[in-house]
């Protein structure tokens, strides 16, 4: 085991209270009272074991992809099925209807936003618990095959140390969708969890 249970439950912790603080900008989007809710089913693993960590089943997903730089330093993955991105367009859009180009403009534009928002409010409550200056880069969306991002996510365990797995549930009034979380990261990511845990 990485991390005993009093450190596991201090890193779901710091990961929970980012998804808390990230639902107060995300209020703003849905103009609801919104939810984050971080599941139990919350890993670390080293890379080096063998791992199979994408829920995702479908063929199309839309993968947003965040750098970690500074003192902690990794990769951020933020995964939403093609009908997860069409539940969330239809909630801040409920009365508009687009055209096919507009639709992907928007819908892209949108759910950068959301994982800027989830990404940017996680890692500031890793550098407030771990007193890191580290920082998430702007993120970039690509749509991607299931194949596809299997193999970026073996590019991923190749380049890091460690992997968080995890999934929040994302509810508003009309939205209910599960966000999934995979998240390489270095070394310092366990120093700080362990530092951070005695305190």
């Amino acid at each position: 085991m990485i991390l005993n249970e009093n450190q596991l439950e201090t890193a779901h912790k710091i990961v929970k209270l980012g998804l808390q603080e990230a639902t107060k900008s995300l209020e703003f989007f849905t103009k609801s009272k919104t939810r984050l809710d971080l599941g139990n089913d919350f890993k670390i693993n080293k890379t080096s074991e063998k791992l199979d960590i994408i829920q995702k089943k479908e063929d199309k997903i839309y993968l947003l992809t965040s750098t970690i730089m500074g003192d902690l330093k990794g990769i951020a993955y933020l995964l939403f099925s093609e009908e997860e991105v069409k539940t969330i367009m239809k909630s801040i859009y409920p009365n508009k209807e687009f055209d096919t180009e507009k639709y992907i403009k928007k819908s892209r534009d949108l759910i950068l936003e959301v994982d800027n928002v989830i990404t940017a409010s996680v890692v500031t409550q890793f550098a407030n618990y771990f007193d890191y200056k580290t920082y998430g880069g702007v993120p970039q969306l690509d749509i991607v095959s299931r194949a596809d991002l299997e193999d970026i996510i073996k590019n991923g365990i190749t380049d890091n140390n460690y992997v968080l797995d995890f999934k929040a549930q994302l509810i508003s009034e009309s939205v209910n969708v599960n966000a999934e979380f995979i998240w390489f990261v270095d070394d310092q990511f366990i120093e700080g969890v362990i530092k951070s845990s005695m305190k």
